[in-house]
């Protein structure tokens, strides 16, 4: 009975450890070019990166429009990994910002992508920080 106790403790704690995965699941390879992000993946939530703003960052960003072009990888699962700042105007470091904003996204295929097939992503991330 401790046995079984035991290993069925060692199992739940080993569940719990693993909640994420830090790879991407690719069932095919990601599409690079494309004319809608909306033909492969959806979304309904608004981004609202203010919310993830460190108090130092909102600090520096206060009073100011900040623009931020960013590359990711949507995998098979929806979810975002690999993101890439390609364009910032503002001088401090704005990845785990970007990276937070996006994988709220929690996006789901659409239906011309039954396959789930990933996609390299584009976005422009546009707000003030009033």
């Amino acid at each position: 009975m401790r046995l079984i106790f035991v290993s069925l403790f060692i199992i739940f704690i080993s569940a719990c450890a693993n909640t994420g995965t830090s790879e991407p699941f690719l069932n095919q390879t990601p599409i690079t070019q494309y004319d809608s992000l909306n033909d492969y993946w959806l979304s309904d939530k608004k981004m609202q990166p203010l919310r993830y703003l460190t108090k130092e960052q909102y600090k520096h960003m206060k009073g100011k429009k900040i623009k931020i072009e960013a590359k990711y990888l949507i995998d098979s699962n929806g979810d975002v990994h690999h993101v890439e700042i390609l364009k910032s105007n503002v001088d401090i470091p704005m990845e785990s910002l970007v990276k937070k904003t996006l994988q709220k996204q929690d996006f789901y295929p659409s239906q011309s992508n039954s396959s789930k097939r990933p996609i390299i992503a584009y976005a422009g991330l546009e707000f003030a920080c009033n």
